[in-house]
């Protein structure tokens, strides 16, 4: 029912702009049956402007202004909106069935009252509401009080007229209209509607068909557009390097320690992954996002420093190998939750604005993986370990000089206002956030689904390809590169089109088609094993992967900061820490698979897990709509 009144509101940006009304008038209808009569309130419109005394902010306890009516009528039926006193009579729209408004469709609704005239400038859609409900949680919606809903929908009003009346004085004669049906010279008000069992794909699912498109500028603002590119600018640096590294480490390591002991340091490296990642949340929680990136650069120089001298020197063995993997991954990984930390917390709770960051992050650290995994496998030949190694060292350093020019001072969490120092709370442990995970069916169905599709398809790039190019294909470093650069192309084009393209399709669509190539993809890995066969399979594994990859993690960061904004760091944490939980025990199987089976079993053993894949994917959006359902259900009083 709160839902409904918000999204009633939202309808009034259909009202005529010129002049402004001075007030707005809110009419509560019961049903027949209840006996109540209509109840109104004013909302006075000149006192709801945005950062104003009376500011009115959307979610996180609205501001409510004194002398409003609080509407107690139960079984409301219907919401009517009427302008106050104006110079232009303004339509009334009546709603009966407003509980089922959503993105999607329209309905045409009749004004009961005198239309404004003909070409009176109006806003013809619903696209600015739209886009703010859009990042909205339906739990938000349905926690809000009566009052909240005014407050919140009133706020849509005001930046509606106020935007309307804009765009008029500063091009009276493009200023949008809203022509009548032919003969009438009335207005066609819409809204848009769509039945009740599909209510919940509004919010989180489905993103606006207008919206700018997500490869232009996250914000207007500068100081945010000098962290995003000041975090871009670091990972194309630390990415270019990690890439020698990422080669030369599994070519060092099968040659020191074999191919069986290599996969149980992975196995071990993300394995400890998982506690590493939850103390990095709790770490970006009560540090600021300078401070963990500044010390991870910092410790990940070290780290590689000392594997660039334990290289030189030949004193390598299992555990000296596993335990600086765990310690650079570790750093690494609070080197990655700290950029996410800082970069959704500077561009909101919006999936799109996270979304368009994750895909400008993605598409660096692709490029830089294309380009260095083709040079890395070369260098790695002529250069060899120690020197790699110190290469990575230095790149770390120079991104520790970037974090310090471009990350801002203090935690930057919105809790303080702006030149003030942030409270390091103590916040939950880890019982307390695995708690607030496990009471938001929303969050925990996209962490199951996370899960799922890094057991299934991640191990493939983390363990199975090194032992592949080494064991039939009898590889070398080179080679290893060509495979790594396959992957990475894959990883770039879906960059590249989530950044310019994913904002045209719903968010349901591009996790349908995730799956659909899944299958042949089985097929092609069964297939006789040759070089072009394997670099054209995982090239199209990674393209679809990271499509609906980077969309279940939006959604899920973006769920996040909008539900629990104070426990951000650790809420992504567990993301990281389920991600390379998933990932170890999908590399673990992996292991098992390749001793027990050999090859070529064990690429017909693959259409297993891509099968699952496909199923996942294609059946996500099912499962997210009926996870948001839960949610609604257990936020109602």
């Amino acid at each position: 029912m709160r839902r409904s009144l918000c999204l009633a509101l939202c309808a009034a940006i259909l009202w005529p702009s010129s002049p402004l009304p001075a007030s707005a008038q809110v009419v509560f209808s019961a049903g027949k049956a209840s006996g109540a009569a209509p109840v109104a309130v004013a909302l006075p419109v000149s006192t709801l402007t945005r950062g104003g005394p009376a500011a009115t902010p959307f979610f996180n306890g609205p501001a409510v202004p004194s002398g409003w009516a609080r509407p107690t009528l139960p079984g409301l039926e219907a919401v009517t909106l009427q302008a106050g006193p104006s110079e232009v009579a303004a339509p009334q729209f009546a709603m009966p069935d407003i509980g089922s408004v959503l993105p999607g469709e329209r309905r045409q609704v009749p004004a009961a009252n005198a239309a404004p005239a003909q070409g009176s400038p109006v806003w013809e859609d619903l696209d600015n509401a739209r886009e703010v409900l859009g990042s909205a949680a339906p739990e938000d919606l349905e926690r809000m009080s009566p009052e909240e809903s005014l407050a919140f929908g009133a706020s849509l009003l005001e930046g509606a007229v106020a935007g309307s009346q804009a765009v008029r004085a500063a091009a009276p004669d493009h200023a949008p209209t809203l022509v009548g049906p032919a003969g009438t010279g009335l207005p066609k008000p819409a809204v848009w509607v769509l039945g009740p069992e599909r209510r919940a794909r509004a919010f989180s699912l489905d993103p606006v068909k207008k919206a700018a498109s997500a490869s232009g500028p996250v914000t207007e603002d500068p100081a945010t557009r000098r962290i995003i590119r000041g975090l871009s600018l670091a990972r194309l640096v630390s990415n270019s390097a990690y890439m020698l590294q990422a080669i030369a480490f599994p070519m060092m390591a099968i040659a020191a320690v074999g191919a069986p002991a290599f996969a149980m340091i992975g196995i071990a490296v993300s394995a400890a992954g998982i506690l590493l990642a939850f103390a990095n949340g709790a770490l970006a929680d009560r540090l600021s996002p300078r401070s963990i990136l500044v010390g991870g650069s910092a410790m990940a120089a070290g780290v590689s420093a000392i594997i660039a001298a334990a290289s030189g020197s030949g004193v390598l063995s299992l555990w000296t190998l596993a335990g600086l993997a765990v310690g650079l991954n570790g750093i690494l990984q609070g080197v990655v939750v700290g950029e996410s930390s800082l970069a959704v917390r500077a561009v909101g709770g919006d999936p799109r604005k996270i979304q368009a960051v994750v895909s400008r992050f993605d598409l660096i650290f692709s490029a830089a993986g294309v380009a260095a995994s083709l040079a890395g496998g070369l260098a790695v030949t002529a250069l060899g370990p120690a020197w790699t190694f110190a290469l990575f060292a230095a790149a770390q350093l120079a991104a520790m000089g970037i974090y310090l020019w471009t990350a801002p001072k203090g935690r930057q969490d919105g809790a303080v206002e702006a030149g003030a120092r942030a409270p390091r709370p103590k916040g939950p442990g880890l019982a307390e956030t695995l708690s607030i995970l496990r009471n938001s069916p929303y969050l925990l169905t996209l962490m199951g689904l996370v899960l799922a599709a890094a057991a299934l398809v991640f191990p493939l790039q983390f363990t199975l390809l090194p032992m592949i190019v080494q064991g039939p294909l009898h590889g070398s470093a080179a080679l290893l590169g060509l495979v790594n650069a396959a992957v990475y192309a894959g990883t770039l084009a879906a960059s590249i089109f989530n950044s310019f393209y994913a904002h045209r399709f719903k968010h349901a669509t591009l996790l349908k088609a995730s799956s659909l190539a899944f299958p042949a993809l089985a097929l092609l890995m069964a297939a006789p094993f040759s070089v072009g066969a394997l670099l054209g399979a995982v090239g199209l594994v990674f393209l679809l992967q990271t499509v609906g990859f980077d969309v279940l993690r939006a959604l899920y960061m973006s769920g996040a900061q909008r539900s629990h904004p104070q426990h951000l760091g650790r809420l992504i944490s567990l993301f990281s820490a389920g991600f390379g939980a998933a990932v170890a025990a999908g590399t673990w199987l992996a292991s098992l698979a390749m001793a027990w089976l050999g090859y070529p079993g064990l690429l017909y053993v693959l259409a297993v897990p891509f099968g699952l894949a496909a199923l996942l994917y294609a059946f996500a959006p099912k499962l997210l709509e009926r996870s948001q359902r839960q949610g609604s259900q257990q936020s109602q009083p």
